[in-house]
């Protein structure tokens, strides 16, 4: 089965009132081009399950969200979405992650009666015969929706081993937030932006992946 959507078709399957989880920990592989497709929508009402970031500040800010269940929780709460972002993905719904942590993004997979996944590559299906490459799959296919090929799309959080996460830009995100309010940032780098845009705003795919990995 081909699972191959754009960001727009994923954002189209979601409603107001929905439960959506949200994958990543803090400034580590968030879904960021599908948070930034969520901003441009005219969705709200959302209660979303997250470990914090500016993802949360983002949705919060512009209004989108209900309500926030964050920190640690437990994911038998029932979830009708989950948005995840991946090194790589097959047209299947094969998804990995080669990052030293999944965090808790198998779970959320498992949790949500959908699960929509960016990815920064798009691999065939044969690649995942490989051994050393599958045993960084962490969840079954069959949790997986639907597949949309956005690289840098976790920007400006990290996706880890491709790129870190952009210091630069998230302080401008908090001067900004600080000084003016969220719409000086909004307008500047999402409003009517497509994500091709966006990511020429911030200098383009190469330096996305050039940013160093954090050290720890």
């Amino acid at each position: 089965m081909d699972k191959r959507m754009t960001a727009a078709d994923i954002v189209a399957e979601l409603q107001d009132g929905m439960t959506i989880g949200i994958g990543g920990w803090g400034p580590r592989r968030k879904p960021m081009a599908l948070i930034r497709e969520i901003l441009r929508s005219e969705l709200k009402y959302l209660t979303i399950v997250v470990y914090y970031g500016a993802d949360v500040s983002m949705l919060c800010a512009a209004g989108k969200v209900k309500k926030v269940v964050f920190a640690f929780v437990s994911l038998d709460l029932k979830l009708d979405v989950s948005l995840l972002h991946v090194d790589r993905a097959d047209q299947r719904g094969v998804c990995q992650i080669k990052g030293s942590d999944q965090y808790m993004d198998d779970w959320f997979a498992r949790a949500a009666k959908k699960t929509f996944v960016t990815c920064d590559e798009l691999v065939d299906a044969n690649y995942f015969n490989n051994p050393a490459e599958s045993r960084y799959v962490f969840w079954e296919r069959a949790m997986t929706s639907g597949v949309c090929l956005q690289p840098g799309g976790a920007h400006p959080t990290s996706c880890a081993p491709l790129y870190g996460f952009d210091v630069p830009h998230f302080k401008e995100y908090n001067a900004s937030a600080k000084e003016d309010g969220f719409e000086p940032y909004f307008a500047k780098f999402i409003k009517n932006s497509s994500e091709e845009e966006y990511q020429s705003k911030v200098g383009g795919l190469k330096a996305i992946r050039q940013l160093p990995l954090p050290v720890y």
